[in-house]
């Protein structure tokens, strides 16, 4: 159950569960909990037409750079949440997070998200972290070099926050960005400049060995291919202080032993073979290798997937930015092609964009089929994500903030299970017993227990779950209280005991 308000609503409470919700002046209105205090997830501006939309959680991950518009707590955190609006998961706030994703890793889904530190060239420096359905951290991966910063300043690991895709192999692809001189006269640039070197590397997950790695300008691709100059927005000039961004690579995909890369800023996605040869190239603009059915098809894209290769054929898709912040005229959309890989020719699938809603997305972002045959697109930097149907019309779109103010690198629907290794927590306020259990998916009712003491407690009462945090009103003041989480019949975990006046 969960109540909305206009952000413009200068102070609003509103029942979510036995949650409420905050609407401050200047703020974007999120929930608060009793039990979890540090929560504070966007409260969803939903939009639903009758048709179907597919099932699965939402996983993404809300930030800001003006911590000044939105709740302090709101920030820099993984989410889960249903399209309804309810809180699932709340990750870590300590550090920022992109690209919450559920994987397979040796046959069982995990969970896999980076965390780390941000720069305003939109590069990171962090760790990628996959728990199982416990919430348990399995791995770490965590890349270590003599990597090259801007500024000189060293990180205890180097994953950059655009890519972390799992492979079949047992290994995870991640990039990385290096600052590295080079002779940037072919683009009017000094002899002796710099670049950000965004490459990927290829890491064994159980050892956290590297096995392959490959970098587009030692590939040799030319200077010449990139679209942002060195006065263009964020690209840089050149200088130490702030290298030329002349590729930024943002999506890695393993397909077969083949490589899919993507960079932004050469409006190109690249297939690489198994010792990093390139294959052939697309570019957005006027095809590349390919001949596209109208020049400047896609601009500034991320998430490039390829499905389907075969010798003669793949079918990618991206979302397709079609903006910068120093270009940002033209509709964002969804794209998806099919290439012949023998005529080099690419054929135009599907596009996804809502025309009642045009939208100009400068940065970040993603592209998403669903088993139903809907494609959920998420905005990166407009806080919107958008469920289209196989029509290409709009079923669902859930706006989680301002736009321009609110972000989220990526955002998914995925199935996920989990039962979390900690116990649920409970809490009791004068004769009200609150409880949560931070992650829990198949939690149907809850069991509520209290006493005078300790050791002698008595179920008082059930509850059926009903969103993240859930109340439950005593008879009579109970000296001490706990509770359990049952799915049907079956125990999935106890809360500790607690005082009655703990909250």
């Amino acid at each position: 159950m969960i109540s909305f308000t206009s952000p413009t609503t200068s102070l609003v409470l509103l029942a979510i569960g036995s949650a409420y919700a905050t609407t401050e002046a200047g703020k974007w209105p999120y929930q608060t909990f009793v039990t979890e205090p540090d929560f504070h997830p966007p409260i969803f501006d939903i939009e639903k037409n009758e048709e179907a939309i597919a099932e699965g959680l939402i996983l993404f991950t809300p930030s800001t750079e003006s911590r000044a518009n939105i709740a302090a707590k709101e920030l820099a955190s993984a989410m889960i949440m249903t399209d309804d609006g309810e809180l699932v998961w709340n990750g870590d706030t300590a550090k920022p997070q992109t690209n919450l994703f559920v994987q397979q890793l040796d046959g069982r889904p995990v969970l896999s998200h980076w965390r780390g530190t941000g720069s305003n060239t939109g590069h990171g420096y962090g760790s990628t972290t996959i728990v199982d359905d416990t919430y348990s951290a399995i791995y770490e991966i965590c890349l270590q070099g003599d990597f090259v910063t801007s500024d000189g300043t060293s990180h205890d690991c180097y994953n950059d926050l655009h890519e972390s895709f799992i492979t079949d192999e047992g290994t995870i692809l991640v990039t990385a960005v290096n600052a590295t001189t080079a002779n940037l006269t072919s683009v009017g640039g000094p002899p002796d400049g710099w670049i950000w070197d965004t490459m990927f590397y290829e890491i064994d997950v159980k050892t956290n060995e590297t096995v392959f790695r490959w970098s587009p300008y030692e590939a040799g691709i030319s200077f010449n291919q990139s679209k942002a100059t060195f006065s263009s927005g964020d690209a840089g000039d050149g200088t130490k202080g702030t290298p030329w961004d002349w590729f930024h690579m943002n999506a890695v995909q393993r397909i077969g032993n083949k490589y899919l890369v993507n960079s932004r800023h050469t409006w190109s996605t690249y297939l690489l073979d198994s010792k990093g040869g390139i294959e052939w190239r697309i570019d957005g603009g006027d095809g590349g290798d390919f001949v596209l059915p109208f020049a400047d098809l896609f601009r500034w894209q991320h998430h490039a997937r390829g499905y389907n290769l075969t010798d003669s054929s793949v079918e990618i898709h991206w979302f397709n930015n079609n903006n910068t912040n120093w270009d940002n005229t033209t509709t964002t959309s969804g794209l998806k092609l099919s290439l012949d890989l023998k005529e080099k020719t690419a054929t135009l699938l599907e596009v996804f964009e809502d025309p009642t809603d045009p939208i100009y997305t400068d940065s970040q972002g993603s592209f998403w089929p669903l088993p139903n045959g809907n494609t959920l697109i998420g905005y990166g930097s407009i806080p919107k994500i958008k469920e289209f149907g196989p029509d290409g019309n709009p079923r669902m779109t859930l706006t989680f903030g301002e736009n321009d103010l609110v972000m989220s690198y990526r955002s998914y629907r995925q199935i996920w299970h989990a039962t979390p290794h900690y116990p649920p927590k409970a809490c009791g306020s004068d004769k009200v017993v609150y409880m949560s259990w931070n992650g829990a998916t198949d939690v149907t009712d809850w069991v509520v227990y209290g006493g005078s003491s300790r050791e002698s407690l008595s179920q008082l009462g059930k509850v059926a779950k009903d969103g993240f945090e859930n109340s439950f009103n005593l008879e009579s003041f109970a000296a001490y209280v706990r509770v359990e989480a049952y799915d049907g019949s079956k125990l999935l975990g106890k809360s500790d005991v607690v005082t009655g006046e703990s909250c």
